[in-house]
């Protein structure tokens, strides 16, 4: 896949074009709800039924030795970025479970399938139409886990993004 370097090729550049890309594809997922962090213990304040956390993973790897890629200043890199849904709305007690995991538009499964939807084996591209990733988004994993003490639950999505990181 053929793209022009305009330094758009870094990692922060990546994470806000899937910020970009779920608000774009996501009704849920708006300018107020979805944002990027490196997973905090306390999330900020909740605008919404569900918040849409974007993250880097912890380690990123270099398939080539450094300017070896798209051309001259670039590195050959793979990140995992993970995309986590909170899911706060509450229920009745009649259901719960079932309402959280299948509700429509705030269950985890949909929520989770909408991610899939809107990220999975998409390419990037910035402001310019440009590419960003050399392969694209790759969809590694997916989490449910169970709901909280507080009844709130998440749901994560897994992607690897591979590209070359320009270093100029």
């Amino acid at each position: 896949m053929g793209r022009e370097s305009d330094n758009t090729n870094r990692p922060e550049d990546i994470l806000n074009s899937v910020k970009t890309r779920l608000i774009a594809s996501i009704t849920a997922a708006t300018a107020d709800n979805t944002y990027i962090s490196t997973i905090p213990e306390e999330l900020p304040p909740n605008p919404d039924e569900v918040m849409f956390e974007i993250s880097p993973g912890q380690n990123l790897s270099f398939d080539y030795g450094l300017f070896v890629g798209a051309g001259l200043d670039s590195l050959n890199t793979t990140m995992q970025l993970t995309v986590t849904v909170h899911i706060t709305q509450q229920k009745d007690e009649t259901g719960r479970d079932d309402s959280y995991l299948r509700h429509a538009t705030l269950g985890a499964f949909p929520i989770v399938r909408s991610i899939l939807k809107a990220l999975g084996d998409h390419d990037l591209q910035d402001g310019s139409s440009n590419e960003q990733l050399s392969q694209a988004l790759h969809p590694l994993s997916a989490t449910v886990p169970p709901r909280d003490d507080r009844e709130a639950g998440y749901a994560t999505v897994v992607f690897e993004a591979k590209f070359d990181w320009d270093m100029g």
